[in-house]
């Protein structure tokens, strides 16, 4: 319940003067949140990946080769990891197989499976991609750097809010939601 001392202390920190005995609008006035300052940072989040970006981090010679690859490079790399032991080159593996077999079919190209995971955002395919053409000379180490590095970048969360609700001037005194009942029954209580 609202104080006649706490009324006191409110009233001095708004512009009362104006308000009269507008209950309602002191009750909206001693309710109003304020913006403040949002105390956390921004968080990193993953960065969106965009074909077209990706495509102009290679040099022109690996864009063209990039462009007419084989799906035979994908299969030999495939098979390759499927006899590994580890379990997590296996899954690569039939994962990369699984966004490339319609490749083979159709008139689906390669470039068209990377697009598929761009637009997925799968970076550890993205990657997985990336060693493959790298094993398979098709792109130098020198572009497979840069390309796992931008597949790692964040920026900063785009849904941070820098501003927040701060609390209200009840609040701060530990009040509830006011109502124009309470400063009503507050101012005439008060002296």
């Amino acid at each position: 319940m609202l104080t006649k001392e706490q009324l006191h202390i409110l009233k001095n920190q708004i512009d009362v003067l104006n308000l009269g005995q507008d209950y309602e609008a002191i009750a909206a006035q001693l309710n109003r949140t304020p913006m403040v300052v949002n105390p956390v940072s921004a968080p990193s989040v993953q960065r969106t990946y965009d074909i077209a970006e990706l495509l102009a981090l290679l040099q022109s010679t690996e864009l063209t080769s990039v462009l007419d690859i084989s799906t035979q490079v994908f299969v030999t790399w495939i098979n390759t990891q499927l006899k590994q032991e580890s379990f997590s080159a296996r899954f690569s593996a039939i994962n990369l197989l699984a966004a490339l077999a319609k490749t083979a079919t159709g008139t689906r190209t390669v470039l068209d499976s990377i697009g598929e995971l761009v637009n997925r955002q799968d970076r550890s395919l993205l990657v997985a991609l990336v060693l493959v053409l790298n094993a398979s000379g098709i792109i130098s180490a020198n572009t497979k750097t840069v390309l796992v590095e931008y597949f790692g970048q964040t920026i900063s969360d785009p849904m941070y809010e820098a501003q927040i609700p701060g609390k209200s001037l009840g609040e701060s005194l530990g009040l509830p939601l006011l109502t124009a009942h309470d400063v009503q029954e507050a101012d005439c209580c008060e002296e």
